[in-house]
């Protein structure tokens, strides 16, 4: 799979479920509490750790850098 591909699926579904969260924050009334914006940060790192991941199974690429072109 693509590098690309795989961070554009995760940035959809980070998207996808902060907006989700955001709108049941609106539906139940909880949109003043500040303290529940905080979670969007569980958002962002399962997004980000599902991409990594990702990246590791699909592409084999476990080092951050790519030293084959160095």
């Amino acid at each position: 799979m693509n590098t690309d591909k795989i961070i554009l699926t995760n940035a959809v579904l980070i998207y996808g479920c902060i907006i989700v969260f955001f709108f049941l924050m609106k539906i139940f009334g909880l949109d003043n509490v500040s303290e529940l914006r905080f979670l969007n940060f569980l958002f962002v790192f399962w997004g980000i750790n599902n991409a990594i991941k990702a990246n590791i199974n699909f592409n084999n690429q476990t080092s951050y850098f790519n030293v084959s072109s160095m």
